[in-house]
């Protein structure tokens, strides 16, 4: 819990002192854990309000459910995905609902903005973080990912390291049925992506034992 709490204050540090983001703050007083954060999942399930899925579904519905009670504006199907255009978090953002055998297991929502400033990502998934611990509690696994660690001790460049594709953050949330991930970084450098990933947990286990089973009859 004290890892998670500097990880709190690190960043409640970036939403709430905006002046002093732009102007540098004393090194000494930037020191934050930098810690991998990391509980096993199904030990730490949370009860969820939205009982396993997302946005009132729940995972195993068939693509033609989804179409026919999703509120959002559907923008199209690209490889089974099915796309749709909402506000979510009080932003404009992409939704893509994926698909296994014909049966939801997967959902992603993009946060859909363009930042001038480079620390408003941070802002915005402090928002986001703090509504996801509304829902299901602390997260379950918390991390910085540093690529290149330069700026890994002075916080207000944070936002300049993600745009560089020099820091990932990642958080993880479970319920009984649902894996949830809150991403920010950029895969491709210069190309931030801030977005809240919903997995069916029993799906994304029985992935990850398909792919380990290929792995072992590799030649």
């Amino acid at each position: 819990m004290r890892l998670i709490g500097t990880f709190i204050i690190s960043l409640s540090m970036l939403a709430f002192m905006p002046e002093t983001l732009a102007q540098g703050v004393p090194q000494q007083e930037a020191q934050p854990q930098q810690e991998k954060i990391e509980t096993p999942l199904r030990e730490k399930a949370r009860p969820s309000h939205l009982e396993g899925g997302i946005r009132g579904f729940v995972w195993g519905l068939p693509p033609t459910v989804i179409l026919e009670n999703e509120k959002a504006t559907f923008v199209g199907n690209d490889e089974g995905i099915l796309f749709f255009l909402d506000e979510v978090w009080g932003e404009r953002a992409t939704i893509g609902y994926e698909f296994m055998d014909n049966k939801l297991y997967r959902a992603k929502i993009f946060i859909e903005k363009e930042y001038s400033n480079r620390q408003r990502p941070l802002d915005d998934l402090m928002r986001i973080r703090a509504d996801l611990v509304k829902t299901y509690g602390e997260p379950v696994s918390e991390k910085f990912v540093w690529h290149n660690e330069r700026e890994k001790n002075f916080p207000p460049a944070w936002g300049w390291a993600i745009f560089r594709s020099e820091l990932e953050i990642i958080a993880q949330w479970q319920d009984e049925e649902t894996l949830i991930t809150a991403y920010l970084g950029s895969p491709k450098i210069f190309e931030t992506e801030l977005s809240v990933t919903y997995e069916s947990y029993d799906a994304k286990k029985a992935l990850e034992t398909e792919a380990a089973k290929d792995f072992l009859i590799l030649p």
